[in-house]
Protein backbone atom coordinates (compact mmCIF):
# COMPACT_ATOMS: atom_id res chain seq x y z
CA UNK A 1 0.00 0.00 0.00
CA UNK A 2 1.47 3.03 -0.88
CA UNK A 3 2.07 5.92 1.99
CA UNK A 4 0.19 8.57 -0.34
CA UNK A 5 -2.68 7.34 -1.42
CA UNK A 6 -4.35 8.54 2.09
CA UNK A 7 -3.10 11.81 1.34
CA UNK A 8 -4.75 11.64 -2.20
CA UNK A 9 -7.90 10.41 -0.92
CA UNK A 10 -7.90 13.59 2.42
CA UNK A 11 -6.53 16.09 -1.03
CA UNK A 12 -9.65 14.93 -2.90
CA UNK A 13 -12.33 15.18 -0.05
CA UNK A 14 -11.12 18.55 0.87
CA UNK A 15 -10.80 20.10 -2.89
CA UNK A 16 -14.51 18.38 -2.91
CA UNK A 17 -15.67 20.50 0.50
CA UNK A 18 -13.36 24.12 -0.57
CA UNK A 19 -14.94 23.80 -4.31
CA UNK A 20 -18.92 23.36 -2.40
CA UNK A 21 -17.85 26.69 -0.40
CA UNK A 22 -16.44 28.45 -2.88
CA UNK A 23 -19.64 27.63 -4.94
CA UNK A 24 -21.98 28.92 -2.35
CA UNK A 25 -21.09 32.57 -2.71
CA UNK A 26 -20.67 32.47 -6.23
CA UNK A 27 -23.35 34.97 -8.37
CA UNK A 28 -26.63 33.88 -9.16
CA UNK A 29 -25.37 34.05 -12.86
CA UNK A 30 -22.70 31.14 -12.20
CA UNK A 31 -23.82 29.51 -9.55
CA UNK A 32 -26.35 27.35 -11.46
CA UNK A 33 -23.90 26.32 -14.23
CA UNK A 34 -20.63 26.90 -13.70
CA UNK A 35 -20.87 26.31 -9.83
CA UNK A 36 -22.76 23.01 -10.52
CA UNK A 37 -20.03 21.37 -12.98
CA UNK A 38 -17.54 22.46 -10.56
CA UNK A 39 -19.29 20.68 -7.72
CA UNK A 40 -20.09 17.73 -10.22
CA UNK A 41 -15.94 17.45 -11.58
CA UNK A 42 -14.62 17.92 -7.86
CA UNK A 43 -17.32 14.81 -6.94
CA UNK A 44 -15.31 12.88 -9.80
CA UNK A 45 -12.17 13.58 -8.32
CA UNK A 46 -13.27 12.40 -5.08
CA UNK A 47 -14.63 9.06 -6.12
CA UNK A 48 -11.81 8.58 -7.90
CA UNK A 49 -9.09 8.92 -5.60
CA UNK A 50 -11.65 6.45 -3.15
CA UNK A 51 -11.89 3.82 -6.26
CA UNK A 52 -7.88 4.10 -6.46
CA UNK A 53 -7.56 3.35 -2.58
CA UNK A 54 -10.46 0.38 -2.57
CA UNK A 55 -9.25 -1.39 -5.54
CA UNK A 56 -5.73 -3.00 -4.92
CA UNK A 57 -6.34 -5.13 -8.09
CA UNK A 58 -6.56 -1.96 -10.34
CA UNK A 59 -5.08 0.56 -8.54
CA UNK A 60 -2.39 1.64 -11.20
CA UNK A 61 -5.29 2.05 -13.82
CA UNK A 62 -7.49 4.05 -10.95
CA UNK A 63 -4.99 6.07 -10.28
CA UNK A 64 -4.61 7.10 -14.22
CA UNK A 65 -8.43 7.59 -14.44
CA UNK A 66 -8.24 9.53 -11.25
CA UNK A 67 -5.13 11.86 -13.41
CA UNK A 68 -7.63 12.05 -16.23
CA UNK A 69 -10.64 13.30 -13.66
CA UNK A 70 -8.21 15.83 -12.14
CA UNK A 71 -7.41 17.22 -15.75
CA UNK A 72 -11.09 17.61 -16.35
CA UNK A 73 -11.39 19.48 -13.03
CA UNK A 74 -8.76 21.84 -14.25
CA UNK A 75 -10.37 22.52 -17.48
CA UNK A 76 -13.78 23.64 -15.22
CA UNK A 77 -11.58 25.55 -12.64
CA UNK A 78 -10.32 27.48 -15.49
CA UNK A 79 -13.45 28.30 -17.23
CA UNK A 80 -15.02 29.67 -13.95
CA UNK A 81 -11.75 31.75 -13.33
CA UNK A 82 -11.92 32.98 -16.70
CA UNK A 83 -15.85 33.70 -16.52
CA UNK A 84 -14.91 35.42 -13.20
CA UNK A 85 -17.02 33.67 -11.41
CA UNK A 86 -14.80 33.12 -8.19
CA UNK A 87 -15.13 36.33 -5.32
CA UNK A 88 -11.52 36.97 -5.38
CA UNK A 89 -8.16 35.80 -6.33
CA UNK A 90 -8.17 34.06 -2.94
CA UNK A 91 -10.40 32.08 -3.47
CA UNK A 92 -9.53 30.81 -6.38
CA UNK A 93 -5.58 29.75 -5.74
CA UNK A 94 -6.76 27.87 -2.31
CA UNK A 95 -8.56 25.58 -4.51
CA UNK A 96 -5.78 25.65 -7.15
CA UNK A 97 -3.13 24.84 -4.62
CA UNK A 98 -4.95 21.59 -3.33
CA UNK A 99 -5.50 20.87 -7.05
CA UNK A 100 -1.78 21.27 -7.86
CA UNK A 101 -0.77 19.11 -4.72
CA UNK A 102 -3.32 16.37 -5.27
CA UNK A 103 -1.79 16.18 -9.14
CA UNK A 104 1.57 16.41 -7.41
CA UNK A 105 1.02 13.25 -5.24
CA UNK A 106 -1.13 11.44 -8.39
CA UNK A 107 1.85 11.86 -10.44
CA UNK A 108 4.45 11.05 -7.80
CA UNK A 109 2.71 7.42 -7.05
CA UNK A 110 1.25 6.99 -11.31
Amino acid sequence: MSPDLPLIRTLARRLLLDVNAAVKRFARDHRYDTGAELRRDAREVARAADRAWFDRDERASRIKTLVETLDDFKLTLQLAKDLQAFQGWRQFEAIWRIVEDLGAQCGGWH
